[in-house]
Parts: structure tokens; C-alpha cells; sequence
């Protein structure tokens, strides 16, 4: 998904050989692509493959952690100049071009085929059931304009919804399915629409925003908390106040002002975690929270690849942010996850969806989350399909609330594995697969 408009600087920079560097006790490995320019999008399929895109230069994948590349475009006809790139939860390939047209690959982008040339889409994204999400330009009314549509043949056929004469999205979709669009419309400074039927229906959340705003990031998280970066347009307030992140805990229905950020407006707001957030900002700067947006830190600052365009994460969580003729990969998982503040007690036993999910070959984890209501004696644990214990994640008395835990997968054969939460007197149980 790629819900962020990108300005794409003109850079002169020195190509250095890979090196690993340092900022806020995370280790960054660069690894450096055969051609020099600037990776407008990085994106990472299920099962860890890389693919960057090199602005007018072609599009190149990596099966090795971005160690080698090739280029997969070459000789079929998609062109170059992409205006977006993404995959779906399956790993199919779609992107769009500047001539209006949207391709797929379903084969890690060794052959392509023309999916729709007749919409002109972009900030293509997709729910948890596959259906694609996109803002679509074009004319209507005897305008020109933009809105959302969706699709449930993948971009084949789009379906226009309520939302139009709209500029400057920002896209984001939560596990529960609910639907986020952020964007600049003619008679307010922004509105934040929310779908919670699929984009049948939309509100507007802008008045429920805190204080006179506009904006200039938008992102939800894991567990779906919803989290704007805004601009105040008082100018009567104290200029370090001027931006700053705000949260809701609710799907939008109340907001609490966070922490206030620098006069830099980032590109992206983005999550791996619950809880664990990331902006990334035009230049060489990522800053992280891993306090649902209370206090931020610097993770990446002067690296040499310089201008950040794109963030994406490895399976296994380790983050991937493309520069220029280089990506960097963090050496350990960016998502650490620690109790929101204040977090209401939960209601009932539940037990969400591992991820990642399908589990591919490059990664050695899958995160399985559940909370609880009351305190008490909890057991989880991992089964193969003939019934025959895996592994034990959980034996012990927990308090009440959200917990996580890690599945490691390394050395486990292919195949579906059922996981089974007890606490309560209750058992819930879910499935997940490991591909390899």
C-alpha cells in the first residue's frame, strides 16, 4: 500500500559499498542495487522477495535479503516511471503506470499482463478478504476529480463510492475492516472519512479531529488504532506545538493530542506492530514510537544513501526503506510491542490472526496475539493437523489485558498448523500456514 504522494528530488550522492551503520541502537545494512537512481517504491511479498523500483529505470527483485538483484521488467513492455507498486496478500504484483494503465504479475514479475487501461488508479491497497481499494482520477459531472473505488476482480472492474471531488489521499485499513481516507476537500482544510461496511457507506470524522487542523500523515496499526499527524493552524499557539500526532483508541470516534513533532513534515505513517509506529521523512531520517505515539526517537538519521521514498517490513518484521540506488534493512524486527496507555480492560476472550500469514521462507516468526478479561491460568499452544503438540507458547497465569507471543517457525516443514488459546474455562482456535 502506498497512500503517500512523493516529491522526488534531484540528489547527487556518492555510491558507497554495502557497510552496516548505527543510529539508536538499531544496526542498518545497505544493500546497493545494480542501477543508480532513485527506488520510488521498495515492496515485500509474504515470502520475503524484494522488489524496488527504480524510478525511469526498471523495476528489480531480490530473493536473498537485497544481496543480489535482477531486473524483472526487462522486455515486457510495462515501461518505467511507475505511479504505484504493490502486492497483494497473496503475493500477486499490480502497479500503474503513467499511461493510465494497471498490470499484473503473477509469477514475481516475469511476465505482466494489462489488468485495466481504461481507470487511472493509485494508492492501490487491499482488505483481509483481497478486495483492492484505489483512488481513482478521473472525469465526471464535467469535472475532473478524484475518488475512491473498489474492486473484487482485481482492477479489472471498479465500483465508485460516495467519496469524490477529493485531492491528496491517504488510504489505511484495519484488521477489523474498517477503511480510513484522509484527503483535502474543497471547503475545510481536510476530512477523515471512515467505512465500516467495505465502502458502502462513509462519515466523516474531521470535526471529532482535536483543534483547527490540517495534515500531513495518516496511519492505523495492528490492533486498529488510528493515528493523524496534524498541523495546527492556530498561529496564536507555541510554533513547537505546531505539529503533532494524534490517536484514537475507538475507530475514530474520540482523538487524544500526543506528542508534538518538529516543523519536517513526514512522508508516511506506518505500523508493524501494535503500538510500534514509524514516520519516515523525505531525506535520511525514520523516527519510531513503540508507546502507541507518546514519544518518538530517531532510528535512521544521515545515512549515505540519501532521500527516503518508500518503508516496507520483511516478514520476519525487519524493516526495508528505499533511498537512492540502495535500501536499507534493519539487521533485527522493528515491532516491539508494549501496552497502550491507559488501555481499557477487554471484554472477552479473544484470539486474532497470526502474522505474518502465510509464514514464508524467510521468515522465522509469526506473532499470535490475544487478550484477556480477567486474570488467571492461560495455555497456548501450537499443533500440527495430525493433533501432535508443536510447541508450547504459553503455560502460566497472566493478568488481564493484550498479550503477544512469537511462534517460531525455523526448521518446521511446510503446511497448515492449528494454534489453540484456553483460559476461561474457554478454548479458541485458529489456523495458520508455513510456506517454504
Amino acid at each position: 500500500m502506498k497512500p503517500v504522494s512523493r516529491i522526488i528530488p534531484i540528489t547527487l550522492v556518492i555510491h558507497f559499498a554495502a557497510s552496516q551503520l548505527l543510529f539508536a541502537q538499531l544496526v542498518w545494512d545497505t544493500k546497493v542495487l545494480p542501477a543508480f537512481g532513485p527506488i520510488v517504491n521498495v515492496v515485500v511479498t509474504p515470502d520475503g522477495d524484494i522488489f524496488a523500483d527504480v524510478g525511469d529505470i526498471g523495476l528489480f527483485r531480490s530473493t536473498d535479503d537485497g544481496n543480489t538483484w535482477i531486473e524483472t521488467n526487462q522486455g515486457h513492455h510495462i515501461g518505467t516511471g511507475f505511479i504505484d507498486f504493490t502486492c497483494d496478500q497473496y503475493g500477486v504484483l499490480y502497479l500503474t503506470d503513467q499511461g493510465h494503465r494497471l498490470w499484473r504479475s503473477d509469477d514475481k514479475g516475469e511476465n505482466w499482463f494489462i489488468v485495466n487501461d481504461t481507470t487511472n488508479l493509485r494508492y492501490l491497497c487491499f482488505d483481509s478478504e483481497n478486495r483492492m481499494y484505489a483512488q481513482s482520477i478521473e472525469y465526471y459531472n464535467g469535472n475532473s476529480g478524484q475518488r475512491v473505488v473498489w474492486s473484487d476482480d482485481g482492477g479489472k472492474t471498479t465500483h465508485t463510492t460516495d467519496i469524490d471531488s477529493i485531492s491528496t489521499m491517504r488510504m489505511s485499513i484495519t484488521p477489523n475492516g474498517y477503511i480510513y481516507v484522509l484527503a483535502f476537500v474543497p471547503d475545510k482544510p481536510l476530512a477523515l472519512y471512515r467505512s465500516t461496511d467495505r465502502g458502502t457507506s462513509w462519515e466523516d470524522l474531521y470535526d471529532r479531529l482535536p483543534e483547527n487542523k490540517s495534515f500531513q500523515a495518516m496511519g492505523t496499526d495492528p490492533a486498529g488504532n488510528v493515528y493523524v499527524v496534524l498541523v495546527s493552524i492556530d498561529t496564536t499557539i507555541p510554533i513547537y506545538e505546531y505539529r503533532f500526532v494524534a490517536r484514537s483508541t475507538d475507530n475514530g470516534e474520540t482523538w487524544e493530542k500526543l506528542a508534538a513533532l518538529d516543523l519536517e513534515p513526514p512522508l508516511q505513517l506506518v505500523s508493524i506492530a501494535p503500538g510500534n509506529l514509524l514516520l519516515l521523512y523525505k531525506g535520511t531520517v525514520v523516527r519510531q514510537s513503540t508507546d502507541y505515539g507518546e514519544t518518538w526517537k530517531f532510528i535512521m538519521t544521515g545515512l549515505q544513501h540519501g532521500g527516503n521514498r518508500d518503508i516496507a517490513f520483511m516478514p520476519d518484521g525487519r524493516a526495508v526503506v528505499a533511498a537512492y540506488g540502495a535500501i536499507y534493512m534493519s539487521q533485527t524486527p522493528v515491532g516491539i510491542q508494549q501496552p497502550p496507555p491507559n488501555a481499557p480492560i477487554p471484554t472477552s476472550l479473544t484470539l486474532t490472526q497470526s502474522y505474518p500469514n502465510p509464514v514464508g521462507l524467510s521468515a522465522q516468526s509469526a506473532v499470535i496475539e490475544y487478550a484477556l478479561p480477567r486474570g488467571g491460568y492461560v495455555s497456548l499452544s501450537v499443533y500440527d493437523l495430525s493433533g501432535r503438540l508443536v510447541q508450547t507458547l504459553v503455560d502460566t497465569h497472566q493478568s488481564p489485558g493484550q498479550h503477544s507471543t512469537a511462534f517460531n517457525t525455523g526448521g518446521l516443514p511446510a503446511g497448515l498448523y492449528i494454534y489453540r488459546l484456553s483460559a476461561e474455562g474457554q478454548t479458541i482456535t485458529k489456523k495458520l500456514s508455513l510456506v517454504r
